[in-house]
C-alpha cells in the first residue's frame, strides 16, 4: 500500500475563531465553494475559494 499523504503539502484552508468540521466542497458556475459545519458560530456560512488548490 502506498502512503499518498506524502505527495501533498498540508496547509490551513480556512481559519475561524470557532471549530470547523465536515466541509462540503463543491463546484458551481466554475467556482469552488465550501460549506463547513460550524455549530458554535450559530450560523451557516458559504465560502468561495479564491484559488484552488
Amino acid at each position: 500500500m502506498t502512503n499518498v499523504s506524502n505527495f501533498w503539502e498540508r496547509r490551513v484552508a480556512l481559519s475561524e475563531p470557532w471549530h470547523l468540521s465536515y466541509p462540503y466542497v463543491f463546484e458551481a458556475d466554475g467556482e469552488i465553494w465550501m460549506l463547513p459545519e460550524a455549530y458554535h458560530s450559530g450560523k451557516l456560512t458559504l465560502y468561495r475559494a479564491a484559488s484552488f488548490p
